[in-house]
């Protein structure tokens, strides 16, 4: 919609109109709270050098891994191959969050990830303007977040039945410990993915409903004063 276009530049017109109606603009200073949250815990996911250290570390641990291989075959469940499905799941997942942000904010030279709600934009694939954020969005929300979900479920499963019924199987105890390090973080993760899309699923819903209200006092007088409002 127009308003999410504009991004903070129509909210003063936007409150402006509910005043001339004599409505109170207590939803749209909600949204602005709640935006201005949600993009203070969405900026953390920016890209930056934690991304390097989080790539080299994967992929070391991908060729330490595979080095190892064949000494995991006595293991009761194949650990091993959910480690390294679960390194490759977050290093893709985060590869679509990256070219999400450069799809975004090249074309503007960077300034859209300053706007009213542009990271809530950029991740929750809702207000996408073009077909390859919107897939990656999607491909990113509907597919990887549920699949990383269960293949961290099997993980726990897997890992549980090892370290009780042949904990010596792996090459060396520190890769038992290690499993467990990263089962917690990935569970971590999840945690913190599935909030912000909450989050931003309750953002959009006020967004929307806000819209709807302003286009339901919207006539003929207030387009000419005002323009579109929603």
């Amino acid at each position: 919609s127009s308003s999410s276009e504009s991004g903070h530049r129509t909210r003063p017109k936007s409150l402006a109109l509910l005043a001339s109606c004599g409505k109170p603009p207590t939803e749209f200073y909600s949204i602005h709270t709640a935006s201005q949250l949600l993009d203070r815990a969405m900026a953390l996911l920016a890209p930056g050098y934690n991304d390097a250290v989080l790539f080299f570390s994967l992929v070391y641990s991908c060729v330490d891994l595979a080095l190892a291989w064949d000494k995991f075959g006595q293991c009761i469940k194949p650990l091993h191959h959910w480690l390294l499905i679960s390194f490759l799941a977050v290093l893709t997942f985060r590869s679509f969050q990256v070219i999400l942000l450069y799809i975004v904010d090249e074309p503007n030279g960077g300034e859209r990830a300053e706007s009213w709600g542009a990271h809530h934009e950029i991740f929750s694939g809702f207000r996408q303007k073009g077909a390859l954020p919107r897939a990656l969005a999607v491909l990113t929300w509907a597919a990887g977040l549920p699949f990383f979900a269960a293949w961290t479920a099997v993980g726990t499963s897997w890992l549980w039945q090892v370290a009780r019924q042949t904990p010596h199987c792996v090459p060396f105890p520190a890769h038992l410990w290690f499993s467990g390090v990263w089962l917690a973080l990935c569970y971590t993760w999840l945690g913190i993915h599935a909030s912000l899309g909450i989050l931003a699923v309750t953002f959009e819903w006020r967004v929307r409903r806000a819209e709807a209200d302003l286009r339901g006092l919207a006539d003929a007088d207030t387009e000419r004063r005002w323009g579109p409002v929603a």
